[in-house]
């Protein structure tokens, strides 16, 4: 009986071993992509916290009164929920694009894609604007 169990617990044991060894890419594959989502997550936290992203001031009436101002259109017909969406462009974090199974970075945009975004969303005025336009525009955001 006992010599019974040993065989028995050592099949065990040499299943479990050719498994592993037969599984080991497999395995190294999810390590790696777990050691790199913590990575990710880790770098998004300090990135959240580290206060690199530009930050939304507490009252942006100001700036929406001297956009609407300037500008004029779209500015003139826009709500409370325009103007969030407008300013989630501008101050939001985004993810950015990633690889199938991994996580996303999250960034702001940057200036370049802050303002193809807006040409998008806002193609009146936006799409007419110069580099003169833009740089009196971002004297205003800023």
């Amino acid at each position: 009986m006992p010599k019974l169990k040993f065989r028995l617990a050592l099949l065990v044991i040499l299943i479990v071993v050719l498994s592993v060894y037969f599984a080991r890419n497999i395995l190294h594959n999810h390590w790696l992509n777990v050691v790199g989502n913590i990575k990710i997550n880790i770098d998004n936290f300090s990135y959240e916290m580290g206060g690199q992203e530009r930050s939304k001031p507490i009252s942006t009436l100001e700036k929406e009164s001297r956009l609407t101002a300037f500008i004029g259109e779209p500015f003139n017909g826009f709500d409370y929920s325009d103007w969030q969406g407008f300013w989630r462009i501008i101050y939001g974090i985004y993810p950015e694009s990633a690889e199938p199974g991994k996580l996303a970075k999250r960034r702001q945009l940057t200036r370049e894609q802050i303002e193809l975004r807006l040409i998008n969303d806002y193609p009146m005025p936006f799409s007419y604007f110069t580099d003169q336009h833009w740089a009196e525009f971002w004297k205003i955001i800023k």
